[in-house]
């Protein structure tokens, strides 16, 4: 079997708390036999927003060196190119208004018509991991709205597998800070070191990463089997790069 590449990604606009969820989930990935591992940070990257439902430029103009013709070759797109190469993800966010935050939403916004219009990340697996300052402070939401996210573009969303300890999320990676110096997030100094990494006290958390980690790699791995067996160009939708529809069946309409 070759080997199984999986690729994290912490989608704050900071570094701390995600990274650590992340990395976490990582490890538990590479606890599998023939598992590679890499860490993408969102911190600091350049995320333009997505205006495809206007304009619809990354399907009648995008290329597979340029697929977004209005912005460019930003850190999406650059992304995106790398996500190509990976058999797995996973997504950490922290918890913004009960959901993921802008830097993931923007991703998302920016791969759904690139990745209908060549479904270039078809039948990849990802599995999300979500921060917040209390233990029931919208993880929940926000791991369920990277899987919806992950269904409209043709991902397998997993969770942690069979969860046997009191307080691991049973939909992914689920940390909070109740765990560390200070029970809220409110209580630490603005900018205190240790309120970026709170979360490494939070063993149960942890754990929920870990198995969500290790999930995203065995699934990978039997997508992977499963493919060597039926090849893509046998799957329902034939047509694209990883399989898809062809062009001749879609219909582009301006909204």
């Amino acid at each position: 079997m070759n080997k199984i590449r999986i690729l994290g990604i912490a989608g704050s606009p900071r570094h701390g708390n995600t990274e650590v969820g992340v990395k976490e989930a990582l490890a538990g990935a590479a606890e599998l036999p023939d598992v590679e591992t890499e860490f993408y940070t969102m911190a600091g990257k350049k995320i333009n927003p997505c205006s495809c439902p206007v304009a619809w430029r990354c399907w009648t103009e995008g290329t597979p060196e340029n697929p977004c013709p209005r912005w460019g070759n930003d850190d999406v797109a650059q992304l995106y190119k790398k996500m190509q190469t990976f058999d797995g993800f996973i997504v950490g966010s922290p918890v913004y208004m009960g959901g993921v935050s802008s830097q993931i939403k923007a991703l998302w916004d920016r791969l759904a018509l690139i990745c209908y219009r060549r479904m270039t990340l078809r039948n990849k697996v990802v599995g999300g991991i979500a921060i917040a300052a209390y233990r029931s402070g919208g993880q929940e939401q926000t791991i369920l709205e990277i899987w919806k996210m992950a269904v409209v573009i043709d991902l397998i969303p997993v969770g942690p597998g069979p969860v046997m300890q009191d307080r691991v999320c049973m939909w992914g990676g689920a940390l909070t800070h109740e765990y560390g110096a200070h029970k809220y997030a409110s209580d630490y100094p603005v900018g205190a070191e240790e309120e970026l990494t709170a979360v490494e006290q939070d063993e149960p958390g942890l754990l929920s990463c870990r198995m969500t980690g290790r999930r995203v790699a065995e699934v990978a791995r039997v997508v992977q089997a499963g493919f060597s067996a039926v090849p893509r160009e046998a799957t329902y939708w034939p047509a694209g790069e990883a399989g898809g529809f062809p062009e001749t069946d879609w219909k582009i309409v301006t909204v």
